[in-house]
């Protein structure tokens, strides 16, 4: 008895699934047909002026972009000359510390035979 208590429910359950499965397709079917038939009723006047109206801010754009990637060059450039004379002053440095060390270790030396 409660083996087809169970099926029965488990028949509901599938069912009640397909029945939402099959609206949801349904309901997303017709969003899809009424897009379809919205973007069909645009007349040729209207993609015309559409087409007019962003071929001009497409070349505004294409300028814009054109002075962006040249900024981003020039920036570019000037962050290679920063990193550049950083290089040069940690090697600047370096090598003042060398001479620095070098002089301490000769002074200490002239001490130690004075002594």
């Amino acid at each position: 008895m409660q083996e087809e208590s169970v099926k029965r429910m488990e028949a509901e359950v599938t069912s009640r699934n397909r029945e939402e499965n099959d609206f949801k397709k349904n309901t997303e079917f017709n969003k899809l047909n009424a897009l379809i038939e919205q973007k069909l009723e645009m007349t040729e006047k209207e993609l015309t002026e559409y087409k007019a109206k962003y071929s001009a801010k497409d070349s505004d754009f294409k300028e814009v972009n054109k002075e962006l990637n040249k900024t981003r060059k020039e920036l570019q450039n000037m962050t290679n000359k920063v990193h550049q004379s950083e290089t040069t002053h940690q090697e600047d440095m370096h090598d003042l510390k060398q001479e620095y060390d070098n002089k301490i270790k000769a002074l200490r030396e002239e001490l130690d035979a004075a002594k």
